[in-house]
């Protein structure tokens, strides 16, 4: 699917507040992850940066939460859970990477 169908998808899920089910690359199994803004980066990709909150594609599964940025060229697939997230205190709308403009955010 087109990143643009994924940026739909993730936008809405931002505005409501939903975590989503996350598959990218070659992952054999959904990552958990709290999208909190869909920007344009300094390399001209369209990405989303959020909170992922479990990769069960790791040996051992990875459970913590941690910030990570997608590609959205990179993304198989995009399911909201229906599941509300609070944003993570440490997402900063200011901070450099999102210079080249955010399409949507928290």
């Amino acid at each position: 699917m087109p990143s643009g169908a994924w940026q739909l998808e993730l936008c809405r899920a931002i505005k409501d507040r939903i975590a989503v089910e996350l598959t990218y690359e070659d992952d054999r199994l959904p990552r958990t992850y709290l999208p909190h803004a869909v920007y344009h980066s300094t390399k001209d990709n369209i990405c989303v940066s959020g909170t992922q909150t479990s990769d069960p594609n790791k040996s051992p599964p990875e459970i913590n939460p941690v910030p990570r940025n997608f590609d959205l060229e990179r993304i198989r697939l995009v399911v909201a859970t229906g599941v509300k997230f609070t944003p993570d205190p440490r997402f900063d709308r200011f901070d450099p990477r999102y210079k080249n403009g955010i399409i949507c955010s928290v």
